[in-house]
């Protein structure tokens, strides 16, 4: 509500300019006075039609005008007709797409740098953002660089809260995960390819996550010298090629295996590395700290099958209380160069 009135002015400027005009349901931003519209993702507009992707409504002049104003309907409940504002348009509230434009105009300015969003806002939203904010402030384009996130899949579904196919921040904590861990995993696929979310996919990369960060304790104390030229160019190369943070992150294990660097260029090679990852490397917090410094434990499904029984066995016996057989199947694991520690969680087996 707060950037209601900027809104507000925003259509009004449209208005002015000839880029709007009001219908009984609203105020309707006209795409045909913006000639470059649909020019994100080279749009077939021609294929928009009303009824699939965009909305049907005879009082549009055009299917791919789109609403900046919505009026309050004459039909709608006592309570929901309470809602809105009253403007000279009638009561009702701003449409969607004007509230992205209004908000960056106030927060960041005419024109940005980049726009992020997912891939199915690149036909409708995203281009209807160019169209409004380039024709009411005049200035183009309104955002340099534009990068669309391909979507996550779990189970095999998109994530979407709509569908309750979801995963919360708040379940990390429930499965033992720090939050940079997740984004260790967002940074091993490439934002524009699809990625498939598992708990087992983020304990890998929390495993991996762990590992960089002990690394770091190892050289934490060493001095500070120039990053090795041939990583530095390397990196921003990757970097720079629409932000590739898979290949980024290889060549920093790959630099954690050269014999070549001494230990003062690694610690200098993740310093540098975490200024674009910003995963806690250079300074992490008491949490973090904690949790590196423990052994990762292991999912059961990554133990040799033959470990895998042995668990299960003295899970088995746990609950019977059957604390002999227990120290005998503890005994077994731990011959077998695993250790095992109880928690309320269960067993946690790491490597000995």
């Amino acid at each position: 509500s707060d950037y209601v009135p900027a809104m507000i002015a925003m259509i009004k400027t449209l208005e002015e300019k000839g880029y709007a005009y009001q219908t009984p349901d609203g105020v309707y931003f006209d795409t045909s006075h913006f000639p470059s519209y649909g020019c994100l993702g080279g749009i077939d507009l021609a294929g928009l039609k009303e009824g699939a992707r965009v909305a049907k409504n005879d009082a549009k002049r055009h299917p791919t005008d789109f609403a900046i104003w919505k009026s309050t309907p004459a039909t709608t409940s006592k309570r929901a007709a309470k809602l809105g504002w009253d403007w000279r348009w009638g009561k009702g509230f701003p449409g969607w797409h004007i509230e992205c434009s209004a908000m960056i105009n106030g927060v960041l300015g005419k024109q940005i740098d980049i726009h992020t969003g997912g891939i199915e806002h690149v036909a409708i939203h995203h281009n209807n953002e160019i169209a409004q904010s380039e024709a009411a402030t005049g200035k183009q384009p309104f955002s340099r660089f534009w990068m669309h996130r391909a979507h996550i899949q779990m189970g095999g579904s998109k994530l979407a809260k709509s569908t309750g196919n979801t995963a919360y921040l708040s379940d990390l904590a429930e499965h033992a995960t720090h939050p940079l861990a997740l984004r260790y995993w967002f940074l091993t696929s490439h934002y524009r390819t699809s990625s498939n979310f598992t708990w087992e996919a983020l304990e890998g990369a929390q495993h991996a996550f762990i590992r960089l960060h002990q690394r770091m304790e190892q050289v934490r104390r060493e001095d500070h010298v120039e990053v090795p030229a041939e990583f530095a160019v390397a990196f921003a190369e990757r970097v720079n090629d629409d932000l590739d943070t898979p290949g980024a992150l290889a060549l920093v294990w790959d630099a954690l295996k050269n014999d070549a660097y001494d230990k003062s260029q690694i610690k200098s090679i993740l310093a540098h590395a975490d200024r674009v990852f910003a995963i806690g490397l250079t300074n992490p917090d008491a949490a973090l700290t904690d949790l590196f410094e423990k052994p990762a434990a292991l999912m059961l499904s990554a133990l040799p099958a033959e470990i895998q029984t042995l668990v299960g066995e003295r899970a088995a016996a746990r609950a019977t209380k059957n604390w002999t057989e227990s120290d005998r199947l503890r005994d077994a694991i731990v011959a077998a160069g695993y250790l095992v520690k109880d928690g309320a969680s269960g067993q946690e087996i790491t490597k000995a």
